[in-house]
């Protein structure tokens, strides 16, 4: 998740290194043509230093160890009602040894299942049943989790609901122009990057309850960031220079970096060690439902913000003289 925080850091600084070339050429044309041009070089030269970087770390002797395990372990088998496929294990000589899936009972009490059943009921394996202990197990899982999940939908629902969709709509004032949008999307990605760097330290003080209270919280500043945005032709929380706006800014992206952090870290904790992988799964899951929902919800005001705004400013004319 730092790492998405710093990738739209670094495209904010590139945006704002180019909008400052082309603001010291007073030739609109030209700069426009000047900033494009600084703006895909620095691209690929980060595409470049990606490629250079990725080369090496291939050859790290961690990479390495994993690139060619001794071990090679792939879902072979199946028995129905253990609810989890099982997994064959193949040594170096070519030799399968079933490992047993941890709802087995290993002891004398439990189901014990010879190579000749493993081969038998693989055979007559379905689709289905696979897909249904696999909803199954995901389900067990969600019970175990499901407010950190929840937490960390409901935060990037949110966040969506702001940012781009209103926070891009503040007003452009005389002092800063049309570097207002650039501001306050600096604001927000810098801030949010503080946010999830921090969000790991602080998750053993947050409990699932408390994180679910503190990002419903956050719908406080939704009418608020609205206050600084209509009525168009004087928002009511426009004090000249929009400081209340950046304000709105930076707690809108440290709140979001923050919650998204610790919910994404203290989620896996909540299950046992063997379905970590699964339950981080599950998160990112819920993660993105967040940010489709929010995305979806964020259109309607967005549209309607863009058509009063061009309404506003065809009646501000008409009222001048304009045609």
């Amino acid at each position: 998740m730092v790492g998405e925080s710093i990738a739209s850091v670094v495209v904010i600084s590139m945006r704002i290194i180019t909008k400052f070339i082309g603001f010291q050429d007073s030739d609109h044309g030209r700069s426009l043509h000047t900033s494009t041009l600084v703006y895909f070089c620095m691209t690929l030269a980060i595409l470049l230093c990606g490629f250079i970087v990725q080369h090496y770390i291939k050859r790290h002797p961690l990479v390495r160890k994993y690139y060619q395990p001794g071990l090679k372990r792939t879902p072979v088998a199946y028995i129905p009602g253990d609810g989890i496929p099982d997994v064959m294990e193949e040594n170096a000589s070519g030799t399968l040894r079933r490992i047993l899936s941890d709802e087995d009972d290993t002891t004398a009490t439990g189901p014990q299942h010879s190579e000749q059943d493993i081969a038998r009921t693989d055979q007559s394996t379905t689709l289905w049943l696979r897909l249904k202990d696999g909803i199954t197990k995901r389900l067990r899982l969600l019970k175990l989790m499901w407010k950190w999940a929840l937490a960390i939908s409901l935060n990037y629902l949110i966040t969506l609901l702001m940012f781009p969709a209103l926070l891009t709509k503040v007003p452009q004032v005389t002092c800063w122009g049309d570097w207002t949008p650039i501001i306050l999307i600096a604001i927000f990605s810098y801030t949010e990057l503080v946010g999830k760097v921090l969000g790991p330290n602080l998750s053993p003080y947050v409990s699932a309850s408390h994180i679910l209270v503190m990002v419903g919280a956050r719908l406080v500043l939704l009418p608020l960031l609205i206050l600084c945005i209509m009525p168009f032709e004087s928002p009511i929380l426009d004090t000249g220079n929009s400081e209340i706006a950046f304000f709105l800014a930076m707690l809108i992206g440290f709140s979001s970096g923050l919650l998204s952090s610790i919910a994404m870290s203290r989620g896996p904790t909540e299950v046992a060690e063997r379905d970590k992988e699964l339950a981080g799964m599950i998160m990112v899951f819920s993660l993105l439902a967040g940010l489709t929902i929010g995305a979806w919800i964020a259109v309607g005001p967005s549209e309607a913000l863009s058509t009063g705004a061009v309404q506003e400013t065809m009646t501000c004319l008409t009222d001048e003289g304009h045609p």
